[in-house]
């Protein structure tokens, strides 16, 4: 696209005369190719392990998304549109060996479809499996790997409504989803303004917005499937399993929050909530029930923390992923604190750590990443730990082993 259409029929010619095949890959969601474009133009996020250093430090507040061109970004899709339509053309005059694919349909999600798709795609082109095996490792990693996961900070662009709307104008819709990202971080809930019921909810900051939407980017990452239980969510709009991921699968909430929530009563997205005593709720599900358990912002709230982490563990099927957020604090070994010591040599203050401020009448533990790994997940596999954001908020992903 980036070249005259000369030239790209002058290779169309070229590469039939020398006998090549002809793949037409092409963005069914040209949205967010075009956004991920101007992203990376912006912030030179080109390639994988750059973009996942810089996208990481946008979800933790780090570094800001710098805003979308609008009027580039609408030209540029004119642009691409106009170049696709003629590439596709010119393949279709030339009458050559053409497989069509989307870029959507070749790396889905579905780790058996993107296989499926990957499968014909090398049949079409002819390669023996002494290729393919030759080139496992580059398969492996271009094709059955993850990718840059561009979509898991378009929300943090500040002016993605009008980016919305100008492409929404000239026939390019976001993808299903966004425009839900969109309201939660651009706008206010309207139910707040409205219901003065709502208006009891604690405020909607983007801690919390960060931390589902890494919750629903690691459900993604390992393909998790229900049922499902969220332990914790204390805001209508900060619900991981409100998610177009989760959409059809079974799910159940438990909200721990000290507010009467009435919007996330009206707006589960089908959670069947509960409200009661978290071990009574547990109780009523046999062993092994749920495939995937979130603890969102709940262990910190919870007197008896442990008891609640036996209970759900005991609820999590083999194989089945536990996926907790926790309050920490930072090790003043590894950083220094920034807090100036005034006074007589030898004083405490300089070991002082900074850590989460308290919320709620109910806010009690604070954890280590070494109580993460050697506490919170004992007995499962340890995917990951790692801290997000400033102040330290912890995620970890641990798995429970088949018996």
């Amino acid at each position: 696209e980036l070249r005259g259409k000369a030239l790209n029929a002058a290779i169309l010619r070229a590469a039939r005369e020398a006998g090549y095949r002809h793949i037409f890959l092409f963005r069914q969601d040209e949205f967010s190719r075009l956004v991920s474009k101007f992203i990376a133009e912006a912030h030179g996020t080109w390639f994988k392990d750059y973009a996942s250093k810089v996208y990481t430090k946008i979800r933790t507040g780090e570094r800001q998304v710098e805003p979308v061109p609008v009027e580039k970004i609408v030209a540029a899709y004119h642009h691409c549109r106009d170049m696709t339509e003629a590439i596709h053309a010119s393949l279709k005059e030339l009458g050559p060996d053409v497989y069509e694919i989307a870029y959507e349909d070749l790396y889905t999600p579905d780790p058996a479809a993107r296989l499926l798709r990957l499968n014909e795609l090398l049949d079409f082109l002819d390669f023996s499996p002494a290729v393919i095996k030759a080139h496992e490792a580059s398969i492996q990693e271009n094709i059955l790997g993850e990718g840059q996961d561009t979509r898991s900070i378009v929300g943090f662009v500040p002016n993605l409504e009008e980016v919305i709307r100008a492409l929404s104008a000239v026939g390019c819709e976001p993808p299903p989803g966004l425009v839900n990202s969109s309201d939660q971080v651009a706008l206010p809930l309207p139910a707040a303004r409205e219901n003065p019921a709502a208006q009891a909810q604690p405020p909607l900051t983007a801690r919390n917005l960060a931390l589902v939407r890494e919750f629903q980017r690691l459900a993604e990452k390992y393909g998790t499937e229900g049922p499902y239980l969220e332990v914790g969510p204390n805001h209508a709009s900060a619900t991981v399993l409100s998610g177009d991921y989760f959409i059809g699968a079974e799910k159940h909430g438990i909200y721990l929050d000290e507010f009467e929530n009435p919007v996330a009563r009206q707006n589960s997205n089908d959670i069947k909530i509960y409200r009661d005593n978290l071990v009574e709720v547990c109780s009523k599900f046999k062993d092994g029930y749920f495939a995937t358990i979130f603890s969102n912002c709940a262990l910190e709230h919870d007197g008896e923390f442990w008891s609640t982490l036996g209970e759900m563990k005991r609820l999590l099927a083999p194989r089945g992923y536990l996926m907790i957020s926790v309050p920490g604090f930072r090790d003043p070994k590894k950083k220094a604190t920034d807090i100036k010591v005034i006074g007589v040599r030898g004083n405490r203050l300089r070991e002082a750590v900074p850590t989460f401020r308290s919320h709620g009448s109910t806010d009690y533990w604070r954890f280590s990443p070494r109580a993460l790994r050697e506490v919170i997940l004992k007995g499962l596999e340890i995917e990951e730990v790692r801290p997000l954001g400033v102040p330290i908020w912890l995620i970890g992903v641990g798995s429970k082993p088949a018996p």
